[in-house]
């Protein structure tokens, strides 16, 4: 269960009682309307030995039927270099992603070479990154545009590229940010 999950306050079970009726008030629900909903990962998640496609704990969001969104991740994690990390998304059926994220070459050794950007990917696929080593954080940032046919959930996923027994971990402040646009 995330952490927490940030939406404008009364649009759920809303009725004109819990609308805001000064300006101060109103241009803030506007504001935290326009920003979306977001999770803030509160607690580093590690997996190991499993190439297996995993659901994060944290980083997902509910997503409405008929709708289109803009997505962003930011992602921070640590691996072993041999290990790698591979990503990937989730989301109900029928919904479409394309998306992309910057991070390291698979046959990257340190963390200040080898940045590549793995473009145009969609949502069944799960691309490797590079790591620079256990205990060093990599920062990997995603966008996204999701459309949606059925309601549900938009799922960040994620597993070893290489199973090994040097746990793969994303760490505590990893950010998912899902803005609705249609």
């Amino acid at each position: 269960m995330p952490t927490a999950i940030y939406a404008l306050p009364f649009t759920t079970g809303a009725s004109a009682a819990d609308a805001p009726t000064d300006e101060a008030a109103m241009m803030n629900a506007v504001d935290t309307a326009l920003a979306g909903l977001w999770v803030n990962k509160a607690a580093d998640q590690t997996i190991t030995s499993s190439i297996v496609m995993t659901n994060d704990a944290a980083l997902f969001v509910p997503v409405a039927a008929n709708s289109q969104y803009m997505v962003q991740c930011y992602l921070i994690y640590q691996a072993a270099a041999a290990s790698l990390i591979k990503v990937g998304w989730t989301g109900p059926a029928g919904a479409t992603m394309n998306w992309v994220t910057n991070g390291l070459s698979t046959a990257v050794t340190a963390a200040t070479n080898g940045v590549i950007i793995k473009a145009n990917q969609v949502i069944a696929d799960t691309p490797a990154m590079g790591a620079a080593g256990a205990g060093v954080s990599v920062v990997a940032p995603m966008v996204g545009w999701l459309t949606t046919t059925t309601g549900g959930t938009l799922q960040f996923q994620w597993a070893q590229s290489v199973s090994g027994g040097t746990g793969t971990v994303v760490k505590a402040g990893s950010r998912l940010w899902l803005r609705k646009v249609a």
